[in-house]
């Protein structure tokens, strides 16, 4: 058995109680088996955390550089900017930029796309803030699950 397991396997012995006509070898074995899945579950978890992180990166992403092309399409038109500028000089700052979508959307009523940009804005700000709970429950379950290892 491995060492790194040995401690989930005595826990479990403490837990389950132990049947009168059981064998001890078989117990162990089951108790071996059991371990093995949580520690799977545990790489699981892990791999989880880290694809949730790149999805919250990417949504970010995708409200920081919507929020500059309207900034700078619809609200300050002096600067004339690339999509390359749009992509690169990323500031997380723009994520908590305030811009009055109202005001821009009472300017420009017929414009849809500036209406699609509206809503993924706001979409992938509220989608950015459940993948951040996402990833502070998924931590917290690791750390959890790491402390009864």
């Amino acid at each position: 058995m491995e060492m790194r397991l040995l401690p989930v396997s005595i826990l479990l012995l403490l837990i389950l109680p132990l049947p009168a006509t059981c064998q001890c070898p078989q117990l162990l074995h089951q108790l071996y088996l059991i371990a093995k899945i949580f520690n799977s579950m545990f790489k699981i978890l892990g791999i989880t955390v880290i694809l949730i992180s790149v999805l919250f990166i990417i949504a970010i992403q995708i409200v920081v550089v919507n929020k500059k092309i309207i900034y700078y399409n619809w609200i300050d038109q002096s600067n004339s900017m690339t999509m390359h500028s749009y992509l690169s000089f990323l500031d997380g700052n723009w994520f908590f930029k305030k811009i009055d979508f109202n005001k821009i959307v009472k300017e420009h009523p017929n414009n849809e796309k500036l209406k699609r940009k509206i809503q993924l804005i706001k979409l992938g700000q509220k989608f950015s803030i459940i993948l951040s709970a996402l990833i502070v429950m998924n931590a917290g379950v690791l750390i959890y699950l790491d402390q009864t290892r």
